[in-house]
C-alpha cells in the first residue's frame, strides 16, 4: 500500500501556513516602522551634539559671527560651507560656498566637520543628494521645522514618531524637539 498525504492533510498545512503568515506580515511591516524611528532619532541626536559642538566654538570665539566649515561627502570629496550664527551663538544656517553644491539646512547623518582643530558632524544640513528623505521649512528667523525617515514616511499613529511630527530647532537656545 502507498503512503500519501490526503487532500484534507494538505489543506490543513496549507491553513496553517496561512495563519502563520498573516500573524507574522504585521510585525514585519512594524520592523521598518522601527527602523525609520531609530534612524531618525539617530540623526537628531547627532545634530544635537553638533550644536553644542558649534555652540562651543561660538563661544570661545566671540569676536567671529561666521565661520567656513569642510565638510565631505559620500564620496569623501571636500566643499566649504559658511555657518552662520545667532546672537545667542548658535548655527542659525548652513550654505555651501561652491557653485552645484545643493544644502537646504537639514541634520547630515555621518559627515565628518572640521572647524579649526575640532571635528564634529554639521547641524541642520543634509549633504548633496545623499538623504533624500529629510526636510526642512524656515519658520522665521528663530524656528525651522524638520521632518525625517520617520515623520515623512511612517504612517501608524502608534508609533514613536510617524507622519504629522515635526522636529523644531530654536537657533536661541539649541534645542530641538519633536512636535505634533
Amino acid at each position: 500500500m502507498k503512503k500519501s498525504f490526503t487532500i484534507i492533510e494538505l489543506v490543513f498545512v496549507i491553513v496553517i501556513i496561512g495563519i502563520l503568515a498573516a500573524m507574522a506580515l504585521p510585525r514585519f511591516v512594524g520592523v521598518q516602522n522601527d527602523a525609520l524611528v531609530s534612524v531618525e532619532k539617530s540623526a537628531i541626536g547627532a545634530a544635537r551634539q553638533s550644536l553644542i559642538s558649534f555652540n562651543g566654538w561660538a563661544i570661545l570665539h566671540p569676536k567671529e559671527s561666521n565661520i567656513t566649515v569642510e565638510i565631505y561627502d559620500e564620496r569623501n570629496q571636500p566643499y566649504n560651507c559658511a555657518v552662520i550664527f545667532s546672537d545667542e551663538r548658535y548655527p542659525i544656517t548652513v550654505t555651501a560656498k561652491q557653485k552645484g553644491v545643493d544644502t537646504d539646512n537639514n541634520c547630515t547623518i555621518g559627515s565628518s566637520t572640521h572647524i579649526g582643530e575640532y571635528r564634529t558632524l554639521a547641524p541642520l544640513m543634509l549633504d548633496p543628494s545623499t538623504i533624500k528623505d529629510w526636510n526642512s521649512t524656515r519658520v522665521d528667523a528663530r524656528f525651522e521645522n524638520l521632518n525625517g525617515p520617520a515623520s515623512n514616511f511612517v504612517d501608524d499613529e502608534l508609533s514613536e514618531i510617524h507622519q504629522g511630527m515635526y522636529w523644531r530647532y530654536d537657533n536661541t537656545n539649541g534645542f530641538l524637539v519633536i512636535k505634533k
